[in-house]
């Protein structure tokens, strides 16, 4: 099997690392047109002689030699901006794509890639590792057997500060700060949306909010909060999300009322608290988990994708729900 990466910043290596794991025996390449040698590991940086030697991988310059490989899968992991124009430049090669999130604002381009993924009969996945967390899959478990009743509201909140994302370098020079490259808070921190999406569905009504505080010097959204109203089943119910890079105690945490509990799951701290409906603790599940797994676990599934010829739910085509609410709330 021929694997290529193209963009090896932070992301890239990670998947790097994780893929030569488990696609034991595969040819490795990576484009590389600016060449910078970074070695990226456990959030910090070093420059080395050659990243390339480092991994053991091939590397390319251009894309005219990257497209000749042929690949058979194709790692896109640069900036977010260019993710769906260089997906339709290897999908026309007939390669399955891994591709990171987010996908990008284009519409035009979105179905274009869609299209040729329908004629090539490719297998594709974005990265959305966090529905492989176990306290996400467990509450998705929970919300899809009905365990405590309808819902009644729902809060999401991803609170972080995007100098602390990546130490090594200026956060001002990263993509995540410049709209051109994909940046933004709603872009950067799209899991959110991919989880709501993944638990409830598509909402029939929102109403966004989106900042730029000044606190950052960003040329996007730095802050975001939405309202969205769901019918599920006849159920209708509240979701409220807030995305925020500019709060510098991180916090990420889902609440969901039930009608016979409130369960409480914070992705910071690993655990989850299930109350009853009278104000006490039910059940406490504290997981040890290393952050890494999520990565590996995703890699291992689309493996087993790629085997049985099947897409994955978080793949183009089985997942269109989360990119049409990201396209819906960002307008």
């Amino acid at each position: 099997m021929k694997i290529l990466f193209v963009g090896l910043g932070s992301i890239g290596q990670r998947h790097l690392v994780n893929a030569k794991k488990i696609f034991k025996g595969s040819e490795f390449y990576a484009l590389r047109i600016k060449n910078k040698n970074l070695l990226i590991k456990n959030t910090k940086a070093s420059k080395i002689k050659d990243l390339g030697k480092f991994y053991k991988i091939k590397i390319v310059k251009d894309y005219k030699a990257a497209l000749k490989i042929k690949p058979n899968l194709t790692f896109i992991c640069n900036p977010s901006s260019k993710h769906l124009g260089d997906a339709i430049k290897f999908a026309e090669t007939g390669s399955n794509l891994f591709i990171e999130k987010p996908l990008g604002r284009s519409k035009k381009l979105e179905k274009q890639l869609i299209k040729i993924i329908k004629r090539k009969k490719i297998i594709t996945m974005v990265g959305y590792q966090t529905r492989f967390h176990p306290l996400v899959m467990k509450l998705k478990k929970i919300i899809k057997n009905n365990s405590y009743g309808k819902i009644v509201y729902a809060n999401l909140n991803y609170l972080t500060f995007l100098p602390h994302h990546h130490k090594y370098e200026n956060y001002e020079n990263s993509y995540a700060a410049q709209r051109n490259l994909g940046g933004g808070v709603i872009d950067g921190l799209i899991h959110e949306i991919d989880l709501i999406t993944h638990f409830f569905g598509l909402p029939y009504k929102q109403n966004a909010i989106k900042n730029n505080s000044g606190l950052l010097k960003i040329n996007c959204e730095d802050s975001f909060s939405s309202l969205m109203k769901f019918n599920v089943k006849k159920n209708i119910f509240d979701v409220f999300l807030r995305l925020s890079y500019v709060q510098s105690k991180e916090e990420r945490k889902i609440s969901i009322l039930f009608e016979k509990a409130l369960i409480k799951v914070c992705l910071v701290k690993n655990d989850m608290k299930i109350y009853s409906n009278k104000n006490f603790l039910k059940k406490r599940i504290k997981i040890k988990i290393d952050r890494n797994k999520l990565f590996v676990d995703q890699l291992e599934y689309l493996k087993k994708c790629l085997v049985l010829k099947k897409n994955p739910p978080t793949s183009l085509l089985s997942n269109q729900k989360t990119q049409k609410l990201f396209l819906d709330l960002v307008r």
